[in-house]
């Protein structure tokens, strides 16, 4: 979603670019009021752009957190298993010993 931005955000900005390099005024003071105020909205979209990407990325957090706690819960439970069959073969053992 925050990739497709990207290109447009750079075209734009070109264009921006182009944009101001045609429109310069003899006031220096003007042009920078005038840049500022052409800039804002740009601005505002960056702004609403990090601030999504920030949001995607905690999400992208606490998905990674939740695998993970799955992950581990999982592999508690093997191991737990494991344990359960080791003892078990252990008794096994113990019960073929007696029968020789």
């Amino acid at each position: 979603m925050v990739s497709e931005l990207v290109p447009v955000e750079l075209t734009n900005s070109m264009e921006e670019e182009e944009n101001g390099n045609n429109n310069k005024n003899d006031n220096p003071h003007l042009d920078k009021k005038s840049e500022m105020l052409l800039q804002w909205p740009r601005i505002k979209r960056l702004q609403e752009e990090k601030a999504a990407m920030q949001m995607e990325d905690l999400q992208y957090q606490r998905m990674m957190e939740q695998r993970s706690e799955h992950d581990q819960e999982a592999l508690q439970l093997l191991n737990e298993l494991m344990v359960k069959r080791e003892k078990e073969e252990q008794e096994l053992g113990r019960e073929l010993e007696g029968f020789e």
